[in-house]
């Protein structure tokens, strides 16, 4: 269990409870003669568009910068959502009046000597965004949507009933469409492949607050 109580502690032992139940790990002997990459806790605080603060984050990372390139690994490059991307997509939403909505090491004590070997990308790993962005590309590929050739962290489907248009943030999903049954249905695809937090119509992104007139 975490050390730390309170708000931290909690934060900390639902990050750590999240990566177990994910299986990011098990437990082996440390490997002799191999570049064993260490880990600490990094806290965020996640605030509204009043500034109040909505609930703590905590973040178990990599201490990715001891790896070394061609040996730990390889390709890195992941695309990146521009914000001038995130604006066009909300002018199309202002335009024609769509709906817009937005998903949002432990060590105990008696593993002495042990290492925790990762089957999946933790933050702060060289290739932890590029293995994410292959990750939902797959998804999204799963449900029928058509990569953007010219951004390629934007996705779009379209079918009899509209268009539905996702923007990728990182781990932050913003979703467009002209058709609520089909944003219904994005989220209940994708809660099918992840765990994911329905935060509804957007208010909030990137540190700009969001209003429909």
């Amino acid at each position: 269990m975490v050390a730390q109580t309170g708000h931290t502690g909690e934060a900390m032992q639902k990050e750590f409870n999240e990566l177990t139940s994910k299986r990011t790990w098990v437990i082996v002997d440390a490997p002799i003669d191999t570049n064993i990459v260490g880990s600490r806790w990094t806290y965020q605080l996640k605030r509204d568009a009043n500034r109040v603060i909505t609930h703590y984050k905590a973040h178990l990372v990599a201490q990715g910068f001891t790896r070394t390139h061609g040996i730990d690994y390889d390709e890195t490059f992941a695309p990146v959502t521009r914000f001038a991307s995130t604006c066009v997509v909300l002018v199309l939403v202002a335009t024609h009046n769509w709906e817009v909505h937005q998903l949002p090491s432990f060590v105990k004590t008696k593993h002495e000597g042990k290492v925790c070997r990762l089957y999946k990308a933790l933050y702060g790993l060289k290739q932890g965004g590029r293995s994410w962005y292959l990750l939902i590309c797959k998804a999204f590929a799963k449900f029928g949507y058509t990569c953007c050739q010219v951004k390629q962290c934007m996705f779009y489907k379209g079918t009899k009933h509209g268009i539905i248009i996702m923007v990728i943030t990182v781990d932050d999903l913003t979703m467009a469409s002209n058709c609520s049954s089909m944003l219904l249905g994005c989220k209940l695809d994708l809660q099918s492949e992840f765990e994911i937090s329905d935060m509804g119509e957007i208010h909030w992104l990137l540190g700009v607050e969001k209003k429909r007139d």
